[in-house]
This record gives structure tokens, C-alpha cells and sequence, in this order.
């Protein structure tokens, strides 16, 4: 069995999480499609370095913002519905039976909603971290990953420059993804709320940034995710990508 659906997801600076995502996916999910679009917006070539070795398909925007990278993959794709994944993810159950019950909602956009988090009022959104997607319905609204005219009517910019670890942000802001759950909404398009996290997928959430955070807790969250994060990447170390991928 394989979907019309494309794996998307945006690196930054994380080579060794990244590869082991699509380890991941392809161990867990390998029935269900090799389509991947991938952004590598690292600021270095050490990713991209090893896309090549392993000779996994990527587009570069090198030092992109997160949400520049997802609209590029979203223009590209060319499969009717796509999976939005961020590289901390590592896939714990074969999601066939997800997908089936996306396709067969009719909605835009599928996964976990949530609002408030870190002590900021933010606008209601599909965690972007990991949401099914029906690219066709998209396109053809011409909605995008970003509203930018929202973003800077709520000054909500620092949500897309910088994680904002040890201060509250005043009024009601966007946060990445929401203002696409808007626009999906507002356009008539249906939302799926549905939670999948942990029994189908873990997020190591902010690998690439708590540990770099100055914030004694972030940094004591983020070491303690590294021994677990480890120990996936342990079990997943044999896992050949070579020429799996295509675009």
C-alpha cells in the first residue's frame, strides 16, 4: 500500500537528528511513501554533507526562517496531501490507518491543536511539529504556511525570529502554524483535532535550541532528552537511507 503524500520537514544545524527522522519514518512507515521534500536551512554544510553521503534528496535556504522553508515545500509538492514533521520526531507506530482516517475526513489540515504555552496568549493552531496536510485544498484557497499581514498587526514576529524562553509576550500573538489555521478555517476548510503524540510519534522538542537557551531548565530538559533521544538513535543506526528518498 502507498498514499499520494509527501514526508516534509525543515533542518536547522541538526545533521544527525535529521537522519534519523527519515530513519524513522522509513522503519516505521516504509509501506506508505518515499516522497520527501526536505528544506535544509543550516547555516553550515554539515547537513547537507550528509544528505549527500546518504544520497537523500534536500533543497537548500540556507539560514531560512522555519516557515520560509515549509511554504517552499508546500510549493513544491506535488502529491495531493503531505505530513508536516519537525526533524526531533521519531516515528513509534505505523500511521496507515491515520492517514486513511485524514483522507477520508475531507479536512485541510489534521493533528493536535493547541493554544496557550510558555506563559503567552497565543491564537489556536495545529501543532506544526506534526500535521497532516491536503495540499490540493490549500493551493487552491491560496493559503499560505504564513500571514503575514496578521503577524505584523499583532507584532507576533518574535514568535518567528526567536523562541521566546524567559519572558511573556504582551497581547494575543501567533505563533508558527496559526495563522495558517486561520486561514484554513476562514477559508471554509474543516480541522481535525487529534492527538497521536506518544503512541504513534515522540517529539524531542527543541533539540536544536533548548541546550543553547542560557535558561537552566530548558537546558536541564534538553540533557535529559538527549540520553532517551539516544537510545532511539541507537536502535535506529542500521537503518540504510541510500537512494530510498526521492523527490
Amino acid at each position: 500500500m502507498s498514499f499520494d503524500i509527501t514526508l516534509i520537514t525543515c533542518s536547522y544545524d541538526t545533521p544527525k537528528v535529521t537522519l534519523t527522522m527519515l530513519k524513522s519514518w522509513k522503519h516505521i512507515n516504509s509501506n506508505i511513501t518515499n516522497n520527501l521534500l526536505l528544506i535544509d536551512n543550516s547555516t553550515n554544510e554539515d547537513t547537507a554533507e550528509l544528505l549527500h553521503e546518504s544520497k537523500i534528496p534536500f533543497y537548500r535556504n540556507p539560514d531560512g526562517r522555519h516557515y520560509e522553508g515549509v511554504q517552499i515545500a508546500l510549493d513544491k509538492c506535488n502529491t495531493k496531501y503531505a505530513l508536516l514533521v519537525d526533524t526531533d520526531v521519531i516515528f513509534k507506530e505505523n500511521l496507515s490507518a491515520i492517514v486513511n482516517t485524514f483522507i477520508d475526513s475531507g479536512c485541510a489540515i489534521m493533528g493536535e491543536e493547541c493554544g496557550d504555552r510558555g506563559g503567552s496568549k497565543l491564537y489556536t493552531r495545529i501543532h506544526p511539529w506534526f500535521c497532516f496536510i491536503d495540499v490540493e485544498q490549500v493551493k487552491n484557497k491560496n493559503i499560505k504556511f504564513i500571514n503575514m499581514d496578521k503577524i505584523i498587526k499583532t507584532n507576533s514576529g518574535r514568535f518567528y525570529s526567536a523562541i521566546p524562553t524567559s519572558s511573556v509576550v504582551n497581547g494575543k500573538k501567533y505563533d508558527v502554524g496559526a495563522t495558517f489555521y486561520e486561514d484554513i478555517i476562514e477559508n471554509g476548510l474543516k480541522a481535525f483535532n487529534i492527538k497521536l503524540d506518544p503512541k504513534y510519534y515522540f517529539h524531542y522538542e527543541g533539540l536544536s535550541w533548548q541546550g543553547k537557551s542560557g535558561n537552566a531548565q530548558l537546558i536541564e530538559i534538553n540533557r535529559r532528552n538527549l540520553i532517551y533521544y539516544s537510545k532511539e538513535e541507537m536502535k535506529l543506526q542500521h537503518e540504510a537511507l541510500s537512494d530510498w528518498y526521492t523527490i
